[in-house]
């Protein structure tokens, strides 16, 4: 197999669990509201970007926000137990996704900058996923 060929095989399957996202986000859900506790980081999480509005690409990524009072120091730590626990699940190491640890007046800000923040769980518990904060 060529590396073209082993490219677009990837990307090919990069597509079709972005396609799949919403039934793998309940599970994806679970894992990191679990890992968060274990770190004692108890907060709003949000699904944002691409994946919640259906016009992600092989280039785009799955956008996880968590609203905290202050940013964890172990944030690096926290997104690698996550990553770890997914692959326990079946998804992938390499599945493209993004945790970001942001403070009231940051989401706030891209809010209103135009960022579609949904609940993760009104994502999980509704057909279309377009409920915003």
């Amino acid at each position: 197999m060529s590396r073209a060929d082993a490219y677009v095989d990837f990307v090919r399957e990069k597509m079709r669990l972005l396609s799949r996202f919403r039934e793998l986000a309940p599970s994806v859900l679970s894992v990191v509201k679990r890992v968060l506790s274990e770190y004692g980081v108890d907060d709003e999480i949000f699904f944002f970007g691409s994946i919640v509005d259906g016009k992600y690409t092989a280039a785009s990524d799955v956008d996880i926000a968590v609203v905290v009072r202050e940013v964890p120091r172990n944030r690096s730590e926290i997104a690698g137990k996550i990553v770890e626990e997914l692959e326990k699940i079946g998804v992938p190491s390499w599945f493209p996704l993004e945790i970001h640890f942001l403070t009231p007046d940051l989401f706030e800000a891209l809010r209103r900058g135009g960022a579609n923040f949904v609940r993760a769980e009104d994502f999980v518990g509704t057909a279309n996923g377009a409920n915003e904060k």
